[in-house]
């Protein structure tokens, strides 16, 4: 299942070809890019057109401006009113098929990364983020194994850059030695740099 067919809202057009985002054939296809400020060829394959589900995705600017994540004919997103939606799904991710988003800036198409297909398991899944020119591969294990030393961590007001970095300032390892998370302290230097961990750390929201 592609991207486009999990949101299913498609928009047709007249064109037919092969889809340049997800590789469907289509004859209700759009020829040529999206629009005359489209530069993500680079994620592109070959193709003539972007097919009528792929074409909402480029003309919603939610899919570019927002994290989100895309279930059965839905988009939420991580905005506002959507906080700690990431981080929830990392720690229980919903059952068939799914996808999720994470980006830093929202200006680039890093979804593009999950057009071909979308998630159908809750223990091995892919995430696209825009800061990285593919999705990164999660593992289940792997997040029930590091989450809670990141929380552990932010409760005790350690930042995210430091987590991200492994160049802690001296505040923060002081804040983590204060409340005596030397062993969080040492799983989250030996993490720093590993694509599952930053997903992690950037999609983590405490409620409390």
């Amino acid at each position: 299942m592609t991207l486009g067919e999990l949101y299913n809202h498609p928009l047709p057009g007249t064109d037919a070809g092969t889809c340049y985002l997800c590789g469907r054939e289509t004859a209700q296809g759009w020829a040529g890019p999206p629009s005359d400020a489209f530069t993500a060829w680079s994620s592109c394959g070959a193709g003539a057109v972007h097919c009528e589900f792929c074409r909402p995705l480029l003309k919603t600017n939610t899919f570019r401006f927002y994290s989100w994540l895309v279930l059965p004919g839905e988009q939420h997103l991580a905005n506002a009113e959507g906080r700690g939606l990431l981080w929830r799904t990392l720690l229980n991710p919903p059952e068939g098929p799914w996808a999720l988003y994470q980006t830093n800036a929202g200006q680039k198409q890093g979804w593009l990364g999950l057009a071909q297909a979308v998630n159908e398991s809750r223990t091995t899944y892919r995430i696209a983020v825009d800061w990285l020119d593919s999705p990164i591969m999660m593992q289940a294990a792997y997040v029930a194994a590091n989450a809670p030393v990141i929380d552990a961590l932010r409760g005790a007001e350690v930042t995210k850059d430091s987590l991200k970095s492994g160049q802690w300032s001296m505040r923060d390892y002081q804040r983590a030695a204060g409340a005596d998370l030397h062993g969080a302290y040492a799983q989250a230097y030996t993490q720093a740099g590993n694509p599952q961990w930053e997903v992690l750390v950037n999609a983590h929201y405490r409620t409390a």
